[in-house]
Order: structure tokens, then C-alpha cells, then sequence
């Protein structure tokens, strides 16, 4: 399993999970894209070219095909895998993930801060100068501190969590903001390289009724161009799933693969 990471994000989002993944005989595999962690920057990418980085790490970890599931900004990278490497990919899983376009009114739904990045989508500079001091305050305060007016819910997962992500998120932000800056104006500021429609994988999409990071409708306007997708919705959910829904998820999108191969569920 393949799994893209958030914005932001990095390589090491998984590691917290190596137990419960042992367990579920998954071999996770985790790419970073440029401008996070260990991986050097490249500007002026679209969400499609990151589909060649996953393809190399694919051949080398001699992983012929696989199931490519990506989180928030790392779903429509996922998507991208879809169209560009069909012949990798045996179905695509989307954990509410981000979307190209979003209404007026949808961007009024959205959390403080992606508001703000919305508004500057295609403007690299002035993304650096907002996102500066946010990658200052993730890293000494956590990413609590920068979405206080999320979702209570999404806000109490954050906490939870912030001790055991805490290693994740200082290697993802340690080279700076260029990973966060070209993420945003890949998945907000300009197309993403490649038609919906062109998604040739089983897809399945979750996401959750009460996310202020990427509304709900925004993400089920844009799973309805997808020729092969189940959309779920969790009504108690937000931006940030419990560890049970990520397995039901997990579940779906592997038991999509095993459809679109021909093979039962075991």
C-alpha cells in the first residue's frame, strides 16, 4: 500500500501506525513529495508530476502494483496515480481529500488559515510570507495552535495525537516552507495535470460531514466525475478520522482492489 501524505506532511506519517499495520499484514510504504523532509524542492510542479517520484519509488522497492491511497492534499496526488499509472495501480483510496476548486461559499466554511491560502492559491510569494510564521507556530506550539476554529472534534483528535506526530511533523517541516508553498498552488492555484475522468482505478473516497478543511459538498461535487467511485460519508466525522475509521477505509479500498481484479474477498 502506498500511502500520500497531507499538506503538510512528510515520509515518517505512518510510522506511528507500525503495530496496528503489522497486524493487518500491510506493507505500507510512504513517499515524501518535493520540499518536505529529506526531499529536495521542485518548483513550479503539478499535482501530476509527483506520479513519476511514486512510480520510481515503486520500481525502486520492487512493488510491480499497488493500492495508492492518499490523505487530504495527498488524494488528489493519489488520483494522479490513477491517470498516469493505471497500469500500477489496483484501486485508489481518498481520505477527504483535497479538491481543485471549491464555491464562495464553501471557502467561507473553511478553517481560518486555508482560508487565507485560498485566497493567495497563485501566488508563491505571498504563500511564503503567510506560511513563514504558521511552520513557526506548528513547530513550537503544535498544529493546534494555527486551527482553533476547527471542528471541536478535529481539534481534540489534533491534541490527542500532537506527542506521537510531534517526530513526523518536525521531519516534514524541518527544510522550511517550499513543500507547504508548492503544494498549495499545485492542488488550489492551477489545473492538476490531468482529467477525473482519465481515472481508470476503482476508487473510494471518505469523507467526513463536518470537515472545515475541505468541505464535505466540495468533495462530493468533485468524486462525481470519477468513473468508478464510492463516495462514503461519515456523519460524525471531520477533517480527521478516528484510527477505526481509517481501518474501515483501508478495508473499502482494499476490498475495491480485490473487485477490480476479479478476486473475492477473503
Amino acid at each position: 500500500m502506498i500511502q500520500l501524505h497531507g499538506t503538510p506532511g512528510g515520509r515518517l506519517v505512518g510510522a506511528t501506525e507500525e503495530e496496528r499495520l503489522v497486524r493487518q499484514g500491510l506493507r505500507l510504504i510512504t513517499p515524501e513529495r518535493p520540499g518536505y523532509g529529506a526531499s529536495d524542492p521542485r518548483p513550479g510542479r503539478t499535482v501530476v508530476d509527483d506520479a513519476d517520484d511514486v512510480v520510481a519509488v515503486m520500481d525502486a522497492c520492487q512493488v510491480d502494483r499497488a493500492v495508492v491511497i492518499g490523505g487530504s492534499g495527498g488524494g488528489p496526488h493519489a488520483l494522479a496515480m490513477g491517470a498516469a499509472a493505471p497500469d500500477r495501480v489496483l484501486a485508489v483510496g481518498v481520505l477527504v481529500g483535497a479538491t481543485p476548486s471549491l464555491l464562495p461559499d464553501e471557502v467561507e466554511l473553511l478553517v481560518g488559515v486555508n482560508r487565507q491560502v485560498h485566497e493567495h492559491r497563485t501566488d508563491p510569494a505571498a504563500l511564503r510570507q503567510l506560511l513563514g510564521p504558521v511552520r513557526e507556530a506548528i513547530l513550537r506550539d503544535g498544529l493546534a495552535s494555527v486551527v482553533p476554529d476547527a471542528a471541536e472534534a478535529d481539534r481534540e483528535k489534533i491534541i490527542a495525537r500532537a506527542a506521537e506526530s510531534e517526530r513526523a511533523v518536525r521531519s516534514a517541516l524541518d527544510r522550511g516552507v517550499e513543500g507547504m508553498v508548492d503544494d498549495y498552488v499545485a492542488l488550489w492555484g492551477k489545473p492538476w495535470g490531468f482529467e477525473l475522468s482519465s481515472v481508470a482505478a476503482p476508487v473510494v473516497w471518505a469523507h467526513g460531514l463536518q470537515d472545515h478543511f475541505v468541505p464535505h459538498a466540495a468533495a462530493a461535487r468533485t468524486a462525481a466525475h470519477l468513473p468508478d467511485c464510492r463516495f462514503v460519508t461519515w456523519s460524525d466525522a471531520g477533517h480527521i478520522p478516528s484510527p477505526e475509521l481509517v481501518g474501515e477505509f483501508r478495508v473499502a479500498v482494499l476490498g475495491a482492489a480485490l473487485a477490480g481484479a476479479g478476486l473475492p474477498p477473503r
